[in-house]
């Protein structure tokens, strides 16, 4: 990372970019749409399990895919409703994100958002006690109802990622703020609610967790749905070099860097890991030079230490040049997202408005950073926080900025239009003050 914060010029770093199409993952797609087309109309959970930067994410983005190319019998799905974000730590967010996904008119969900509302509106009001927690009580049972009425017209299909549960709160946190634990209370309406959708297909993609598998499998067969669970490895060496040839085609500029005995070496090295694979091409169309992130020299017979190529790559990504080196600087430390407000307020005056929505854009195109169209907030990729996590987080390079992001977040308090959304930024601010 460079240190100098002078405004930049105007960006057009190069990226990596997206594959036409996912890549080494057919299996997986034709799971998917032979449960999306079960002529039965029983529900389907399909569970995908792997390490981070393995490609969850990205086979739950290609239900959009999918739909776009649709030929047959309708059906209506979900965005994918990240596990990690606070929003959906509780009940209410996820029926809301559901409901908002398969409903977004209006048309089914009315009797829901009617009792919703009239709960919030008492609850700003101050009204505790019966009152509250009757209507409470109403949430999940007229919520099934109105969702059975959907699905007697369309399969509906819910994407869930993140199943894991990761949180970065710490217990401080969530003891002062009374933040119930997510593992208990979501994976419980899941299985207790989402197991009983009629004529529906849940994905679910996570890290490996044995206890969770096992409880989902169990509880979803109880309640008549077919479970699946699948695991997903890394990139075959045939598959390697097919994602770098098409990556070539979209990028002439890579064609000429990854000759095929590179090629094949990259596999060796990287062992198909696709977050490796796109870290490496991000690093490459950004300028740095091939023989300097790995030790191509070595024979494509050998194998390197996971350990050595993760590091290598973390620490180029970790000295990028400004505008890109700073934001990433800044993410390391901002765990709970980072939008244009927190980025200015870290700047200053040094970059300007437009130069600071500029350079957020910039980076939601690099295949290592992901980004929230709904809070337009981006994060670094879970496996490069782990990864700057294990080999980076004691470097005096790269400081601690959580007391001023910390700061921001109580500057905020009170502003928010609910009560839910100051209560995020109390979270955020104690979680930074505690880091």
């Amino acid at each position: 990372m460079s240190s100098s914060l002078n405004t930049p010029e105007d960006p057009q770093a190069p990226f990596a970019p997206r594959t036409p199409h996912i890549i080494g993952r057919q299996s997986y797609i034709d799971a998917i749409r032979n449960a999306i087309t079960d002529q039965t109309g029983r529900s389907h959970a399909l569970y995908f399990v792997g390490p981070g930067g393995i490609g969850k994410t990205r086979l739950l983005e290609e239900v959009a895919v999918i739909l776009q190319a649709w030929t047959g019998k309708s059906f209506r799905r979900t965005e994918i409703i990240d596990l990690y974000y606070a929003k959906y730590h509780s009940p209410g967010g996820l029926r809301e994100a559901i409901a908002n996904g398969l409903d977004p008119d209006n048309d089914y969900f009315q009797k829901y958002r009617a009792l919703r509302a009239d709960f919030e509106r008492k609850r700003q009001e101050g009204i505790i006690g019966r009152e509250l927690e009757e209507l409470r009580r109403q949430f999940d049972g007229v919520f099934q109802q109105e969702y059975s009425v959907l699905a007697r017209e369309q399969r509906l299909v819910l994407c869930f990622d993140t199943l894991e549960l990761i949180q970065y709160e710490s217990d401080v946190v969530q003891e002062i703020c009374r933040v119930q634990d997510v593992d208990t209370v979501i994976k419980n309406w899941l299985l207790e609610q989402v197991s009983r959708f009629p004529n529906s297909v849940t994905l679910f993609a996570g890290r490996p967790r044995p206890r969770v598998q096992a409880d989902f499998e169990q509880g979803f067969d109880r309640a008549g749905c077919i479970f699946t669970l699948f695991e997903l490895k890394a990139f075959s060496q045939e598959e390697t070099e097919n994602y770098l040839d098409v990556m070539g085609k979209v990028e002439p500029e890579l064609s000429r860097i990854l000759k095929p005995d590179i090629q094949k070496q990259v596999f060796h090295i990287t062992q198909g890991r696709p977050i490796y694979l796109s870290l490496l091409i991000d690093l490459l169309l950004h300028g740095e030079v091939l023989s300097q992130i790995i030790p191509i020299s070595i024979p494509a017979t050998e194998f390197v230490d996971e350990q050595l190529v993760s590091q290598q790559l973390v620490e180029h990504l970790l000295n990028l040049s400004d505008p890109v080196g700073q934001i990433i600087y800044f993410l390391l430390h901002a765990r709970k997202g980072m939008d244009a407000d927190l980025l200015q307020y870290l700047m200053g005056d040094l970059w300007p408005r437009d130069q600071v929505q500029k350079n957020l854009e910039l980076m939601r195109q690099f295949a290592f950073v992901k980004a929230r169209s709904d809070t337009k907030q981006i994060f670094l990729h879970d496996e490069v926080y782990d990864l700057f996590d294990r080999y980076f987080v004691d470097d005096p390079r790269f400081g601690r900025q959580y007391e001023s992001i910390a700061q921001h977040y109580r500057q905020r308090l009170g502003t928010a239009a609910s009560l839910e959304g100051n209560e995020e930024l109390m979270v955020a601010a104690l979680y930074y003050e505690l880091s």
